[in-house]
């Protein structure tokens, strides 16, 4: 059903919809980039690794449901 949306999303060239999917499937990505990344490099245990990404997460659910409203009240 995600699929079908998507394609004819494509086939509607809405583009601003689309842009959107792009940044919700980049924004899922990075709380667990970050978890990685910065974990190593400042040498934080798995507790502390998973407190950063779980604000990331909340923090990027936070900005999709602001831009989703924004959105809703452009139509």
């Amino acid at each position: 059903r995600e699929k079908a949306r998507n394609l004819k999303l494509l086939k509607e060239n809405n583009f601003e919809e689309i842009q959107l999917f792009i940044d919700v499937m980049s924004l899922s990505l990075y709380p667990f980039i970050i978890k990685e990344a910065i974990g190593k490099v400042f040498e934080l245990t798995e507790e502390q690794s998973n407190m950063i990404a779980h604000d990331r997460r909340k923090r990027i659910s936070e900005y999709i449901s602001s831009a989703l409203e924004k959105q809703e009240n452009l139509v």
